[in-house]
């Protein structure tokens, strides 16, 4: 069990996706919190932080139901902050899944995919009409 979670733990720490999604989590957890702070006993809209955290997600995400709206002032000032922020978030996250998508596109062109899993195959790039006479040959020595 120690094994496994210390695996767990090591593929998390190093995969690419960490740094952003613990941005968004302590991003939306820091604004739910102020919103939470400015708007609970003030804001009949805002009874509880699940209130608060879902606010803080849908207006980062730019949706923006309309179904919660901050009224104080201090909760107004970290609407417009949520709106700033969620516009680069997002952005920064479609440009990261693009430049995903184009980078594992390009590598499959150009013959650069890792194939892990297939053992005894030959791959071969490029056929030419003399390809089938060394086919051959490859073939006969294996």
């Amino acid at each position: 069990m120690k094994k496994k979670l210390h695996r767990i733990f090591n593929s998390i720490k190093s995969s690419s996706y960490t740094k952003p999604l613990a941005f968004f989590i302590i991003t939306f957890f820091l604004l739910g919190t102020l919103i939470t702070l400015f708007e609970l006993g003030r804001n009949d809209m805002f009874q509880d932080f699940m209130d608060s955290l879902w606010w803080a997600i849908i207006t980062f995400s730019t949706t923006g139901y309309g179904d919660k709206v901050p009224v104080t002032g201090g909760g107004r000032t970290v609407a417009v902050i949520t709106i700033f922020v969620g516009l680069a978030g997002m952005s920064f996250l479609s440009g990261t899944f693009a430049s995903v998508f184009v980078d594992q596109n390009t590598r499959a062109r150009r013959g650069l995919m890792d194939f892990p899993k297939i053992k005894d195959h030959i791959i071969i790039c490029g056929w030419k009409d003399h390809m089938k006479e060394i086919l051959h040959e490859i073939l006969a020595v294996s």
